[in-house]
């Protein structure tokens, strides 16, 4: 799955499954236009961390992604 070819909406399906299946925790907000929303320190409690080390994972994961989408593909 690439998930660069997913709209935002298939992205926001994906997360509530893996909410309702227990892989992240549920959405503890909702945006203006109704989209869930997953405040650190929930993700944080969820995974038994601190809202930094979550915020860190985060950027690693970011700049994982960012090297990915950079270099194309590995084919």
């Amino acid at each position: 799955m690439n998930f660069d070819d997913l709209s935002i909406e298939q992205l926001h399906d994906l997360m509530l499954m893996a909410a309702r299946e227990g892989g992240i925790p549920a959405p503890d907000n909702d945006a203006e236009d109704g989209r869930p929303l997953w405040s650190i320190e929930a993700v944080a409690a969820f995974f038994g961390t601190t809202p930094d080390q979550i915020e860190e994972a985060l950027e690693d994961a970011f700049e994982s992604l960012a090297d990915v989408a950079w270099a194309g593909s590995a084919r």
